[in-house]
């Protein structure tokens, strides 16, 4: 198993879960949060991919406990019916009435909650997977206090929404960012990742841009981070990228101070 998140050899230390509310401006969003025994750490958002909220993306919270950080797991589809079957077809048909305007408020809320958490960091640390990806880059394009990982987003427009995507808005996004792809994406277009890669890097960018081969879309998810499944040796060497971002960028205030 792919277990970054505390030194080999060691014992993983205790998580504190719990079911929370986010207050936006249209309710109260649920959302699971995970935190380190002790309550205290960098915060993290998770942004889960067209099904919304799933144990696999829960299980990723908990790792991210485990490696010290507060780890935000929000419902973003919370004002909409779950899907009746965890089918692609389903959950595009679900996204096409939702309103992405809205969640970009709402993320923005989600932020500032883990921010108002005890022990946190001067920035705020976002990780987003496909759908959650793009919104990743957009909030780097909102906002300066972020630190942002984003599993296979899409930089450009590729259906009718009232979202604005990342290469339209390329001028405002601010890293540091680590961007993880799989070459064999055809959805996404590594051409428009290269694309973005090349804007941002004329801007002087902190992006960190990895393709991998061989691989196609969403293969953390798929791969579940077990050696058995397709892609793991991939996804693997992904998480660890993302453990060691977070590390280097997310400085608890108490050692600023």
């Amino acid at each position: 198993m792919c277990h970054p998140e505390v030194p080999e050899g060691t014992q993983a230390p205790g998580v504190q879960c719990q079911e929370v509310d986010v207050a936006t401006s249209k309710g109260a969003m649920p959302a699971f949060l995970a935190r380190p025994e002790r309550g205290e750490g960098p915060g993290v958002l998770i942004i889960h991919d067209v099904y919304g909220r799933t144990a696999f993306y829960e299980e990723l919270a908990v790792r991210l406990a485990v490696a010290g950080f507060q780890t935000l797991l929000s419902n973003l589809f919370f004002r909409m019916e779950p899907l009746y079957e965890q089918t692609l077809e389903v959950a595009r048909e679900r996204l096409a009435r939702f309103d992405e305007v809205q969640v970009m408020s709402d993320l923005q809320r989600a932020i500032e909650f883990l921010q108002r958490q005890p022990g946190g960091a001067a920035r705020t640390g976002t990780l987003g997977f496909c759908l959650g990806g793009t919104y990743v880059l957009n909030l780097a394009g909102y906002r300066d206090d972020l630190v942002s990982v984003c599993y296979y987003g899409f930089p450009a427009r590729y259906r009718q929404t009232n979202l604005v995507f990342p290469l339209e808005m390329v001028d405002e996004i601010q890293g540091p960012i680590l961007g993880l792809w799989g070459e064999e994406d055809t959805g996404v277009g590594i051409d428009n990742v290269r694309t973005l890669a090349a804007k941002l890097a004329e801007r002087g960018v902190e992006f960190e841009c990895v393709i991998y081969p061989a691989v196609g879309h969403a293969f953390l998810r798929l791969s579940g981070l077990k050696p058995e499944k397709p892609g793991y040796e991939v996804a693997c060497d992904s998480w660890r990228r993302t453990l060691d971002f977070y590390r280097r960028h997310l400085t608890p205030r108490s050692a600023i101070a």
